[in-house]
């Protein structure tokens, strides 16, 4: 299930488990601003970017013809 933040719109991941020990109580780990998690619950079948965003990202699987040698170092 995802929650979105009121205040600061992030969106987070919740357990039905975690949502029962604190009634729906959560607090967000950006803004940190306590809100019901129930209430905010998202739909998963909705996008979480806007439509007009994932528009406008372009297309990862295209290529510019340009090959790159570097090497990453672990």
């Amino acid at each position: 299930m995802l929650a979105r933040c009121p205040d600061c719109a992030t969106v987070f991941r919740v357990a039905p488990a975690d949502l029962r020990a604190a009634r729906g109580l959560v607090r967000c780990g950006v803004c940190f601003g306590v809100f019901d998690a129930v209430e905010a619950l998202e739909d998963p079948a909705q996008p979480i970017l806007p439509a007009a965003v994932v528009e406008a990202l372009p297309d990862p699987l295209e290529t510019t013809g340009k090959t790159s040698r570097k090497r990453l170092r672990l």
